[in-house]
């Protein structure tokens, strides 16, 4: 548990605490949070949305208008049921993390290298947390421009006032506007947490398994015959070579085990998170592309335009983020058959090779993490996202002209 305190992890076991999805909480801390947060984004988000779409289903321009908040509701509850449902296995993980760190923290330039990895997680999530709360105050603080310049500077009438969505909360908006515009925060935070929570644990998690593949890669790079010399002072020659080859050999099995366990631990974060992630890209294209076509339609409007801008280019970073750690693992699985094949294979002993053959066969097959077992996250995906977006957008626009 040490581990999780440290300045690697700790503000990824704040994130994971704060939603409920800590698995070394207590039950009572589990109950409290999870309703705060799955109240949170149903009541105060999804809900009111809902409404408002089913009562102006023929009315296009809200219908987009509603459509990138709407669909940022569906992938934060999704993920929130994803996490929560699979306390288990995010413990398990964490303890496979854990392990790992105890097992390389015996060599230095291992423990180092995993220590880079998990600073570079540690970085990713901070600025993606910030983007995200910093994102979300801003659209909060730009509705609010109008009441404050109704204080400041009184007009005749009273300014034209913005929600942050669309929604209908059977109030009155005019009298109840800072009441309803509160609770629209509060479930876009509640939205917003669970997803940031989510990816950067992700994230986080893949980035480890990427440091594990370049401790094993570093492993075969080293592997030289001469390493592993014997004091022939001490022995007969036979007996030298004898306990020579078995350190070779156990050396080569150490690291088979080592491959084995990585790409098992990638295989569980992948059946534990490839739905929510599959359920994230899905909707997330129709938030970028909602987002593109207000963005374009809202000339006369500058706070809508930079709120639509914005959203759009969080999702893009968003899936950004999310694409390439993926493709990072693919890379560096690749490398251990590189690093295989660099070494110096052709001095070891035969039945050495003979296991070093089985690694190398192994890893011909990259690790992927895959998307509702059709895609593998990578930065090809990322782009064809992007040009699914645009077509989708062209699209919305036709529509809108008609």
């Amino acid at each position: 548990m040490n581990l999780f305190n440290s300045s690697y992890y700790k503000v990824q076991k704040t994130f994971l605490t704060i939603c409920g999805g800590w698995p070394y909480q207590t039950n009572y801390n589990y109950f409290v949070l999870r309703t705060i947060f799955l109240t949170g984004i149903m009541i105060f988000m999804f809900l009111p949305e809902t409404i408002m779409i089913m009562r102006n289903f023929k009315d296009i321009d809200l219908i987009t208008a509603i459509l990138p908040l709407f669909c940022g509701s569906i992938m934060g509850f999704s993920k929130a049921i994803v996490l929560f449902s699979n306390v288990n296995e995010v413990k398990i993980l964490l303890e496979e993390l854990q392990k790992d760190w105890r097992n390389f923290s015996l060599i230095e330039s291992e423990l180092l290298l995993i220590k880079n990895y998990a600073k570079r997680g540690k970085q990713i999530t901070v600025m993606y947390a910030g983007s995200i709360y910093a994102g979300g105050t801003c659209f909060y603080l730009m509705s609010l421009a109008a009441p404050v310049a109704d204080l400041i500077k009184p007009l005749n009438e009273s300014r034209h006032r913005v929600f942050l969505y669309p929604g209908d909360f059977y109030v009155p908006n005019d009298n109840h506007f800072l009441l309803i515009l509160t609770m629209e925060w509060y479930g876009l935070m509640c939205a917003g947490h669970v997803i940031l929570t989510l990816d950067t644990f992700y994230i986080t998690l893949l980035l480890h398994s990427c440091g594990t593949f370049a401790v094993l890669s570093q492993r075969l790079e080293k592997l030289e015959i001469t390493n592993f010399q014997i004091n022939k002072d001490q022995l007969f020659q036979e007996n030298s070579n004898i306990a020579q080859d078995k350190k070779v050999y156990f050396y080569l099995t150490e690291c088979i085990k080592l491959h084995l366990r990585n790409i098992r631990f990638t295989e569980r974060l992948n059946s534990t998170f490839s739905k929510a992630f599959f359920i994230d890209l899905s909707f997330g294209v129709l938030v970028a592309s909602a987002s593109a076509v207000k963005f374009v339609l809202s000339i006369n409007e500058p706070n809508q335009r930079i709120m639509y801008g914005g959203i759009y280019l969080m999702q893009s970073i968003r899936i950004f983020c999310n694409s390439l750690p993926g493709q990072l693992l693919i890379n560096h699985s690749n490398r251990v058959k590189l690093a295989a094949y660099q070494s110096k294979w052709y001095e070891l002993p035969e039945r050495s090779k003979k296991l070093l053959l089985i690694l190398m066969m192994r890893s011909e097959k990259p690790n992927e993490f895959v998307v509702g077992k059709l895609f593998a996250m990578n930065i090809q995906l990322f782009s064809v996202i992007n040009r699914t977006c645009f077509s989708y957008c062209t699209a919305l626009l036709s529509l809108q002209k008609n």
